[in-house]
């Protein structure tokens, strides 16, 4: 969030049932940013760092101060499998708050993916790690690894708002935040309209290229 960066560290929270992020993980970004009306949707600005990464997890938040990443630091080695480390790095692209070895040590824990509001650097070495990372892009330059600092409180990162347990999913398109008491709902209306563009693609298919709803708005418009 805005303002002074304090300093706290509270627990991880409960990870989202695995259930779910099985049905997340046949969506996109897109449909989940249509079933919420394009809410919760980060700068098209933060994007992985190799195309075709995707990702699917429950967000572990950091606030650094200034990109400064001692937090980043100590988020990384508290986390496991299945949290998305999200940090909020204040923007900052004139030094890099992640680098191959936090990197290296991250694919150790075993996280589930890395969301930069800033940028890395060693970008060859982290493409290999095959770990899903993504930020605003590489710099040579590192940040400073001061404090303080905070752990799994909420941030601002990419302009949308994140809470520590939150789902997040990234693919090519971008990062997707879904409120966690929401995550449900948000499925349910994602996966309806997943279908309706299947049906779409059919009738395209049978070479009915004009959707109705086009047709309609345009008689609206005295054009047909």
């Amino acid at each position: 969030m805005t303002g002074k960066v304090g300093l706290f560290i509270k627990e991880n929270p409960p990870l989202i049932p695995q259930e779910l992020l099985q049905r997340v993980n046949e969506l996109s970004t897109s449909l989940l940013a249509d079933a919420m009306e394009g809410c919760g949707v980060m700068d098209y600005s933060i994007k992985p760092i190799t195309p075709g990464m995707k990702f699917v997890g429950t967000a572990l938040t950091v606030n650094c101060p200034n990109g400064a990443n001692l937090m980043f630091h100590k988020a990384l080695y508290s986390a496991s499998k299945g949290y998305i480390v999200t940090v909020d790095g204040k923007g900052n692209t004139s030094g890099a708050a992640l680098g191959d070895l936090m990197a290296t040590a991250a694919k150790k824990v075993g996280v589930s993916g890395i969301v930069l509001d800033g940028v890395v650097r060693d970008i060859a070495i982290l493409r290999k790690l095959s770990l899903p990372i993504f930020s605003k892009g590489a710099v040579p330059n590192a940040t400073s690894k001061d404090g303080p600092g905070e752990i799994n409180g909420i941030i601002s990162c990419g302009g949308a708002i994140v809470n520590p347990g939150d789902l997040i999913m990234g693919d090519d398109d971008g990062i997707v935040v879904v409120r966690r008491t929401t995550i449900e709902d948000v499925i349910q209306i994602a996966e309806e309209k997943s279908k309706k563009e299947e049906q779409r693609i059919q009738e395209i298919a049978e070479g009915k290229i004009m959707p109705s709803w086009v047709g309609n708005k345009l008689k609206d418009l005295g054009i047909l």
